[in-house]
């Protein structure tokens, strides 16, 4: 399996480099779920990202799948600048597995399963930073109550802020790496039957 001595070779490298897992000088590290994706599996290695782009890319090959986010990738392959091992043979898995998902239905590559995972950490995210509804004194309340105590959504801040604002801030899907405003992004997922709540800002 290509994963598999992808990932050997990778923590192989970081062994023998010092590099000490999860250290946050090194880089930005994420959760690889591996062998399988977190639709079927639940078993997790933390990579670099990059490395981790490159081992969910095998991992799709594999299931002839896409369990990558194709903007990350697309970023990685064609405009970071580095030239990753096996470049080729992994810009070749980038678009076959991309032309068959432009080619699918709804959310294309993704399973029902994963999307209803994605979704799930996506929440799960906003409730850990203490963010949105799960705010420090704005999970309880009801929406008249929080009208009344001009907290959330019906702050003085946020009313200040106004539209001009909420316009001027770029968004960015997670799925399919598309750019746009908070509005324009969320009809843009709607339609592709992917979880609004799959965004981050740019």
């Amino acid at each position: 399996m290509k994963q598999t001595l992808f990932l050997n070779k990778v923590l192989k490298y970081y062994k023998e480099n010092d590099i000490q897992v999860g250290d946050p000088n090194e880089g930005t590290w994420e959760k690889a779920h591996t062998p399988l994706p977190s639709s079927l599996g639940n078993s997790t290695q933390l990579l670099l990202r990059e490395d981790h782009i490159v081992h969910d890319l095998y991992q799709s090959w594999e299931l002839d799948e896409i369990h990558f986010f194709i903007g990350h990738a697309k970023k990685l392959l064609y405009f970071s600048g580095e030239f990753v091992e096996n470049w080729f043979d992994l810009c070749d898995i980038y678009e076959d597995l991309v032309k068959k998902w432009e080619r699918g239905p709804g959310c294309r590559g993704a399973s029902t399963l994963e999307l209803k995972e994605w979704s799930k950490l996506g929440h799960q995210s906003c409730k850990n930073k203490g963010v949105g509804v799960y705010k420090a004194g704005t999970a309880a309340l009801g929406g008249s109550s929080t009208f009344e105590r001009k907290v959330g959504i019906f702050s003085e801040e946020m009313l200040g802020r106004g539209a001009k604002t909420t316009n001027s801030q770029k968004w960015r899907c997670l799925i399919t790496g598309y750019i746009s405003t908070p509005g324009p992004l969320s009809r843009y997922q709607k339609t592709r039957g992917i979880d609004t709540s799959l965004r981050e800002k740019v």
